[in-house]
């Protein structure tokens, strides 16, 4: 019988082997000179590369969100030059509000992230939220 010092465990399978061993009877593998085994290739940690073409979606998402609180922003204050409304009501001014200010948000975010078109999306982000505050002067007054 083998003694224990002439046997080690295969780092991948834990079965007894001979320390001069080149490869593991057990699972094929071959055996390294570090105790350690390597990790094999699918449990490596994915590469973490930052592509700007990819982390586009908090710049498009302010944009959209920004250009659609601008359209209807414009298309109040154009009804009241006209004539059309008297007022703008509460629940339209908050969701101005809510599409403006998330836009400003996001486009916020995409800047801090450095994304592209992050300074066209502050700037969309920007101008919805001074047309926001322009249709707010239309309110009708609560009492």
């Amino acid at each position: 019988m083998e003694s224990q010092s002439d046997t080690k465990k295969c780092p991948f399978c834990a079965e007894d082997i001979k320390v001069e061993a080149i490869a593991c009877k057990h699972c094929g593998r071959d055996i390294q000179s570090s105790s350690t085994p390597p990790a094999p290739p699918h449990f490596a940690p994915p590469q973490l590369t930052s592509t700007q073409n990819s982390s586009m979606g908090l710049s498009v998402a302010s944009l959209i969100l920004g250009i659609i609180a601008a359209l209807v922003g414009l298309f109040d204050l154009g009804a009241i030059n006209d004539g059309t409304y008297s007022y703008i009501l509460e629940s339209e001014i908050g969701i101005l509000a809510i599409l403006s200010l998330t836009s400003l948000g996001l486009g916020i975010a995409a800047k801090v992230k450095q994304q592209r078109l992050s300074i066209g999306a502050l700037i969309v982000s920007i101008i919805s939220v001074v047309i926001f505050l322009a249709c707010t002067s239309y309110m009708v007054p609560s009492y």
